[in-house]
This record gives structure tokens, C-alpha cells and sequence, in this order.
């Protein structure tokens, strides 16, 4: 939305403001909300559109465009690119590991199955979503795991709870429907 508001009001200022050498500068704003929003391909697709414009706008105004204005048209662009690039990547980094760390909070590092913070969460989620839809659910536990713990160590403990994940995990089906 807000790139909506910045890219025609940018081209806007750019187109009426001439040849005006400080609002160049404007052509970073659509290309970084551009790459935050959309990733930094389409940031990318962005800085080359503005780019393009900032040249298009100065042809208009100077017929033989000069030597020291192509160049600093070209370094803002080039400085466009690249802050696009790293804003881009930055956040591709920052979404990827957001997933990360959500798949690590909701799953157990022993077993690979999830926890009960996944459990209470799913849980309250289809029971909002299907009240009338019939519901099982089974508890299981294993009895003095704490002594397995204690008198194995806690890497043979380990060991049970992962065998006890995988046999759950193929014993139960997925539901139906």
C-alpha cells in the first residue's frame, strides 16, 4: 500500500521538480519499500524503472546530456542497486530465518515430533474451526522416565523418546477429512 503512495508521488517530484539535482535521491524510497515488500528481485525491477527514469527526465532537460551529470546520474543509480540488493537480501535472510525459528519452537529437538506448545495451539485452532466435527485424542506417557533418565543417562533416555516418536509416527494414521 504504501508503495502505491511513494512510486507515482516520487515520479511525480522527480518530473516536475526539472533537472533539480537534490531530489534524485527520492528514487531510493520505491526501490527499498519495493525490495522489503515484495523481495529483492522485484526491489531490483524497481531500482532499474526509477533509474531509467532519472536518465529519461535528464535527456529531456539537457538535449547533449553532460558528462558530469551522466555520471552522477549513474552513481545514484548504481548506489540504488546496491542498497536494493543488500536491503533485499537482508530480509530474505530475516524471513528464512523466521521459519527457522518458528519450525524450532514448535518442534522437539529429540524426536522431531512436535511439542505441546504446537499441541495447544492446533488444538484450540480446530476447535474453533470445526465444533461439531467429532474429536479423538489419546495421552500417552512412559511410566518411571525419569528412572530410565537416571540410571541410563540422559542419552539413552533420549534414545527411548526418539524410538517412541517413531513408533507413534507410523502407528497413527492422519486424520480424515
Amino acid at each position: 500500500m504504501l508503495l502505491i503512495v511513494v512510486l507515482p508521488s516520487t515520479l511525480i517530484f522527480l518530473w516536475y521538480s526539472g533537472g533539480f539535482y537534490s531530489t534524485k535521491i527520492l528514487i531510493l524510497a520505491p526501490s527499498l519499500i519495493t525490495a522489503l515488500s515484495l523481495g529483492p528481485w522485484a526491489g531490483l525491477l524497481m531500482a532499474a524503472f526509477t533509474g531509467s527514469f532519472v536518465f529519461y527526465i535528464d535527456l529531456l532537460h539537457h538535449s547533449p546530456l553532460p558528462k558530469d551529470l551522466f555520471q552522477t546520474d549513474l552513481f545514484l543509480i548504481l548506489v540504488n542497486f546496491l542498497l536494493t540488493w543488500f536491503t533485499g537480501g537482508v530480509m530474505a535472510v530475516e524471513q528464512s530465518t523466521q521459519k527457522v525459528l518458528a519450525r524450532l519452537a514448535e518442534e522437539d529437538q529429540v524426536t522431531g515430533l512436535y511439542n505441546h506448545r504446537y499441541f495447544q495451539e492446533n488444538l484450540s485452532l480446530r476447535l474453533k474451526d470445526n465444533l461439531d466435527a467429532p474429536l479423538s485424542l489419546a495421552l500417552l506417557g512412559i511410566d518411571q522416565f525419569k528412572y530410565i533418565n537416571a540410571s541410563y543417562g540422559f542419552e539413552v533416555g533420549d534414545r527411548v523418546l526418539e524410538e517412541m516418536g517413531r513408533f507413534f509416527e507410523k502407528a497413527i494414521r492422519p486424520p480424515c477429512g
